[in-house]
């Protein structure tokens, strides 16, 4: 096993099961009942004396049979905790303050303070709510991992029943913020206290990255705002990226933010390498490497791993898509479904991008055609996907186990993510195969057997970003394009250009040819188009059905770029012809 703990750590115990070192002022009968008993049984007491009797006044009757206080009071805690600076403290002897003045004063690299969870008779929770208001107040300023080391562990599962542990203990929205990712249990009645202290401290060590990150968004803000003082003071700061790049102004901001916060945190992780990054990431490779794994068993933690990655992802919904807010210029990657059908804009951004000056690059968008459903995940699609990552995994090889020993070997880790043994049951059951036990959605997003370029005239697709107050068509007006605040300068102004250049190449037509051809397809391979008219039978502009024509999401560059990629795999073929062989 190897040394969790060193020199450089600090271990703060604090349990009334510790003999106090004020001996003389502490009642026999303020130690735990049992503990009471075992005394009293030692020295054949009468309950006169043992209510009266201090603990200094046992001490001495003990020494008279040879024996002490140690001797029947072992307070187990592992051997390894001694590699540390240890200090064991019973709460009668302390005050609220005597923790968070250690720490200051010994100023180790990490403080590690294991609590019992009753530190007074009756289960009252009141010295405990003490300590951990004031570890609340300093959480944040110094590397601290705690345990709450109980015969009685509270189950903790969530985020949520950690937070109503502490509220329960009677800390304040604030404490409780602090403190809720270091509510860590280990049972006092565990056969390998060790290893179950290494496990909890761990935990409470990842979330002290959170501090990290606080830190580095607390920056990140104070200077996103000075930015934007600057910008608003200065806006010429921001007008060409407006103006020429495509983008909104919020979007320059969420820009701007994310550039900062990288900047800063790469800086404070190397600021603080020693305090934070250090700990985590060599704990972590030295917890892994001291298991010394046959590669076979290797292959069986990463099948295990890759297992409940994958279906917390679908339990969590994870999409390759993201919204578009209405106002967004066309990009690519961009989903767009058009009648029954979707497609996808492959249309390069910097060909698409619109500037004040110049316009975009082609009058036209290029759409491939793409299969997007979403279904529930039956048994038999969650047993194919975990047959895959087994296939993965163990490749070729004949490795001797079934798929189902495997995960139920590990059934905890599935359990946290609440599909239990049954489920886990059904989904290699033949005649289970179509139900849906593990309630999650199979998104999916696929390049059509249909390999064909489609190309739509900009302002049909364009005419996306035009709000039309949720009119039931989308009645493209110079009116309805004027009204449309929020849409981007440049994009806004092609519009119209665009519009006007439309109005104009079809206004040449007569009323009759124009509402003859009105409405199919023959304006638009893919969109179907008619014609407005004014009173008097003049040409104004044109409709779509809103439920013609709908961007969708934004479909993840990666995932966009691999159906593309795929698409040109198919879709062109060098040109090559062998003669023949003479």
């Amino acid at each position: 096993m190897y040394d969790f703990f060193n020199k450089d750590d600090l271990i703060i115990i604090v349990d009334d099961e510790i003999i106090p070192n004020n001996k003389e002022n502490f009642k026999l009968i303020d130690l735990q009942d049992n503990m009471v008993t075992l005394i009293a049984k030692k020295l054949d007491l009468t309950i006169d004396e043992y209510e009266n009797y201090s603990l200094l006044d046992i001490e001495n009757l003990l020494e008279e049979q040879n024996s002490s206080l140690e001797d029947l009071i072992n307070y187990e805690i592992p051997e390894e905790f001694k590699l540390a600076n240890l200090v064991k403290y019973n709460p009668f002897d302390i005050s609220e303050n005597t923790i968070i003045d250690k720490i200051m004063e010994v100023n180790a690299k990490r403080n590690f303070i294991v609590l019992d969870k009753f530190l007074e008779k009756n289960e009252n929770m009141n010295i405990i709510k003490n300590y951990l208001t004031k570890l609340s107040e300093i959480i944040l300023e110094y590397y601290i991992g705690i345990v709450f080391y109980s015969s009685d562990p509270n189950v903790i599962e969530s985020l949520e029943d950690s937070k109503l542990f502490l509220e329960k203990i009677g800390l304040g929205h604030n404490e409780i913020e602090n403190l809720s990712m270091h509510v860590n249990f280990v049972d006092k009645g565990s056969k390998d206290k060790l290893l179950c202290f290494e496990k909890a401290f761990r935990k409470s060590q990842n979330s002290n990255l959170l501090s990290l990150y606080s830190e580095s968004y607390d920056k990140t803000i104070q200077e996103l705002k000075e930015r934007m003082w600057d910008i608003n003071n200065n806006e010429s700061l921001i007008h060409y990226d407006y103006l020429i790049e495509g983008m909104q102004i919020d979007d320059i901001f969420y820009e701007i933010y994310k550039s900062r916060f990288n900047k800063i945190y790469s800086e404070k992780c190397f600021e603080e390498y020693g305090k934070y990054i250090n700990p985590v990431r060599k704990s972590i490779q030295i917890y892994e490497g001291n298991k010394n794994l046959e590669e076979e068993e290797i292959k069986r933690r990463v099948f295990i791993s890759r297992s409940v990655k994958e279906l917390n992802n679908l339990l969590k919904k994870e999409s390759y898509l993201s919204e578009c807010k209405k106002s967004d210029d066309i990009k690519f990657g961009d989903l767009i479904k058009i009648e029954d059908s979707h497609y996808m804009v492959i249309t390069q951004d910097c060909d698409l991008s619109i500037r004040l000056l110049g316009g975009r690059k082609s009058n036209f968008i290029t759409l491939i055609k793409i299969n997007y459903s979403i279904d529930d995940f039956t048994n038999n699609l969650i047993y194919k996907k975990i047959k895959y990552i087994f296939n993965q995994t163990f490749g070729g090889t004949k490795s001797g186990y079934k798929i189902e020993d495997i995960i139920k070997s590990d059934i905890t880790s599935f359990k946290k993510l609440n599909i239990s043994e049954s489920m886990i049951d059904n989904i290699f059951i033949n005649k289970e195969k179509d139900k849906c036990d593990i309630k999650c959605k199979n998104e999916n997003i696929e390049l059509d057997s249909n390999i064909n370029l489609y190309t739509v005239d900009n302002l049909f697709i364009d005419c996306i970003l035009i709000n039309f107050n949720n009119s039931d068509a989308m009645n493209v007006t110079i009116e309805n394009i004027n009204n449309s605040k929020e849409i981007r300068l440049a994009t806004k102004k092609n519009i119209i250009n665009n519009f006007n250049n439309f109005i104009d190449r079809y206004s040449k037509l007569q009323y009759d040819s124009l509402k003859e051809i009105s409405d199919n397809n023959l304006i638009s391979d893919l969109i179907p188009i008619e014609f407005i008219f004014d009173k008097g039978k003049k040409l104004t502009g044109f409709s779509i059905g809103q439920n013609k024509i709908k961007r969708v999401a934004h479909i993840e560059y990666i995932k966009a770029y691999d159906l593309f990629k795929e698409f040109l795999g198919k879709y062109s073929r060098l040109s090559f012809n062998s003669p023949p062989l003479i």
